[in-house]
């Protein structure tokens, strides 16, 4: 750990009175450094000289070392203390003036002065623009600094976090009345980055201005240690360490789209430009690991490119959204999936579980139909074959065990391939990939001459459940386009549910297809159509929906949201309408109970005996709107909270990490292991049948 206690001092300096500002400034250091030890105190933006000087700045410009930053290094060395504030500065040029913060060390040493980047308004008359972003390295860590309207620029912080910062201190002088946004833009460079973000406003009244103070210190996941509420001079202080578990440079690529011109339920990708995309991301992350360790993959499930024994391709890549064994057979009512299902007895039914036309299986089996598979070709999970591609020096194929479980028929006691399932579909010829453990080496990789292992990808689905640090008392509520229910069992119980292999020789036992996203956008387009076709485009139609229906009562207004094929067929519905309950709120309303009776459906088939202690929310929709939480928690009777991160896939591949780098022996002891460094408040408890909320948010 690295633990470092910071203070932001929220001060009114008097406007041209640099002497009484340098006092009140000695006296800040003097009162928070004598009650407690502090490693870093952090003061507002021109605190030396207040914000409306004009020409007069060049009065009290000085050079950098010079009288003022004396004084501070000599408070700071005689406190034992780092010091950051803002004051006018000038180079030799006396007319060449900037608005800058300087840090001084526990040492009496300057550390570092930044000038600030982006002036705004009237400053651009006094100051010149700087164009330089430094981190500072110090004994408690790499500070980064910014000036004010700095921090609405997402490109600043960035730059800072890319360039190894772990504290960002922000001096500002932001206007009274405008505090909300400067909040957002502080707790937003915090989470977006994943990063400290120290921020120091100052309070008091200029010639025309007055400012808002709100001085605050915020987490990697924008929760709020410390700040000081009211426009008054005061401190906000927090204990925070610098080296808690989190997720830091993130980098998105799109996925390439499908190859055009294919015929209907047909969806092909070319797997050459999925190699070069993930080629491409990994290039751009390395900078910010040059000491990686090893490669840790997920991957979308049930992607499919088929390959000769030597590895290269004989197919395109068959997305998980390929359909096609839904076609009729030529000459035949039936469809290739009718065929499938028609060829299994039921035992071997039974032990499959859910069988859906989107499974590689049953683009296999079309495949053979057809005699386009070659002889001794290997179906490979799309992220084994793109990690073949990548690696150097690699193991024969294989597929992760989270992943096997949806890319053929595997029983789940042994981690085979079931060799009746494959005769019975003509599949047995295949060279199929053996199942390996998480943990395994696939490969090695080389990077900027270095090389280092990359361990075989498992599927996202595992690996979010795994983010999520779902436990075995919890039931994970997955809400986003698509939605699923799940829970963890140590013991393999089959039921009226799908059943999946999860780490540590656990078993994840779900409930799939829950008309969730894809559903409700079909009434936000309903809602949205008349004015679109006006040219009206609704900013946030999700926000305002969201804040309709919790201000909703319940009527008895029904809405069956089965508008596709899924657990309730594909019959959707609106009932029970009259004239007073078709509002915007009362839609939304009705739709949220009917998926709250979904899960609940779908969680007594998984476990009618109610194990579990709480529901975990995950997924878009179910982080962003808290009505649908509340509805749900209300038909379960159970409290809830949210999953730690919106990254939940990210999360989970850090905590695989954690175990393949020996940090920590198995899944569940990298998840406590993360869950320390995520704030969780206790439980709720529900009463009266509704719904309490348990916030979760980073400590």
């Amino acid at each position: 750990m690295r633990e470092i206690t910071i203070a932001t001092a929220q001060m009114k300096p008097a406007l041209g009175e640099m002497e009484d500002n340098l006092v009140k400034m000695s006296d800040f250091v003097s009162k928070i450094a004598s009650q407690q030890r502090v490693d870093l105190i952090v003061f507002p933006e021109l605190v030396t000289s207040g914000y409306e000087l004009g020409v007069r700045f060049t009065e009290l410009a000085q050079r950098v070392p010079g009288p003022t930053v004396n004084l501070m290094a000599q408070r700071a060395a005689e406190f034992g203390v780092h010091i950051a504030f803002g004051m006018v500065t000038k180079e030799r040029v006396e007319s060449i003036l900037f608005n800058s913060a300087v840090l001084v060390g526990p040492e009496g040493e300057l550390v570092g002065q930044y000038n600030k980047v982006h002036l705004r308004g009237e400053e651009r008359m006094a100051f010149r623009e700087g164009f330089r972003l430094p981190v500072f390295e110090t004994e408690i860590g790499q500070i980064g600094l910014m000036l004010g309207w700095d921090v609405a620029f997402p490109e600043v912080a960035r730059s800072l976090a890319l360039d190894g910062a772990e504290l960002l201190c922000v001096l500002a002088n932001w206007e009274a009345g405008q505090t909300e946004e400067w909040a957002t833009y502080v707790r937003a460079r915090a989470y977006e980055n994943a990063i400290y973000v120290a921020a120091a406003n100052r309070v008091g009244e200029d010639v025309t201005l007055s400012f808002g103070g709100e001085s605050m210190i915020v987490g990697p996941r924008g929760y709020v240690h410390a700040r000081v509420e009211e426009e008054v001079q005061g401190v906000a202080i927090a204990t925070v360490d610098l080296d808690e578990v989190r997720l830091r440079g993130v980098q998105r690529v799109p996925f390439p789209d499908p190859l055009p011109g294919l015929p209907p339920l047909f969806c092909e990708i070319d797997p050459a430009a999925v190699v070069e995309a993930t080629r491409r991301l990994i290039h751009d992350l390395f900078p910010l690991a040059p000491d990686c360790q090893g490669l840790v993959m997920c991957s979308q499930m049930q992607g499919l490119v088929v390959t000769d024994p030597a590895g290269r391709p004989v197919s395109n890549c068959i997305s998980w959204r390929d359909q096609r064994a839904l076609d009729n057979i030529p000459g035949s009512q039936r469809t290739f999936f009718d065929e499938l299902e028609g060829r299994l007895s039921n035992k071997q039914r039974r032990s499959l579980g859910e069988l859906h036309a989107g499974l590689p299986s049953c683009a296999l089996f079309r495949l053979a139909q057809e005699g386009r598979l070659p002889e001794g070709a290997v179906p490979a999970s799309l992220p084994d074959f793109v990690l073949a591609k990548l690696c150097q020096d690699r193991d024969p194929a294989g597929v992760e065990a989270t992943n096997a479980s949806v890319h053929g028929p595997l029983d789940l006691t042994t981690l085979m391939w079931q060799s009746d399932s494959l005769e019975a579909w003509g599949l047995a010829g295949l060279c199929w990939p053996r199942v390996r453990g998480a943990g395994d080496v696939a490969g090695v990789m080389m990077q900027r001459g270095r090389t280092f292992p990359c361990y075989v990808p498992v599927g996202d689905q595992a690996c979010s459940l795994a983010g999520a640090l779902l436990q075995e008392n919890e039931l994970s509520l997955n809400i986003s386009t698509g939605s699923q229910a799940s829970i963890i069992s140590s013991k393999l119980v089959r039921g009226d549910y799908q059943t999946r292999p999860f780490f540590d020789d656990k078993y994840l036992n779900l409930v799939t297809h829950i008309p969730a996203g894809r559903a409700l956008s079909v009434l936000v387009s309903l809602l949205t159509e008349l004015a679109e076709s006006e040219g009206v485009t609704l900013r946030d139609p999700w926000r305002v929906i969201a804040r309709a229906a919790a201000q909703t009562p319940a009527t008895d207004l029904r809405v069956n949201l089965a508008f596709f094929d899924s657990l309730r067929g594909d019959r959707g519905e609106i009932a029970n309408i009259r004239e007073d309950n078709l509002t915007a709120g009362h839609l939304f309303r009705a739709a949220f109970e009917d998926m709250a009776e979904n899960y609940f459906v779908c969680a007594e088939r998984l476990a009618p005996a109610h194990g579990w202690e709480r529901i975990v929310f995950s997924g878009g929709l179910a982080q962003k709107i808290e009505a649908l939480r509340e509805v749900i928690c209300a038909r379960f009777g159970s409290c809830y909270r949210l999953s730690p991160s919106s990254e939940d896939a990210l999360l989970g591949l850090l905590a695989l990490a954690l175990v393949f780098a020996g940090r920590a022996r198995s899944v569940a002891e990298a998840a406590d292991y993360l869950r320390q460094h995520y704030h969780e408040e206790e439980p709720c408890e529900p009463s009266g049948g509704a719904s309490s909320v348990a916030a979760t948010s980073q400590r």
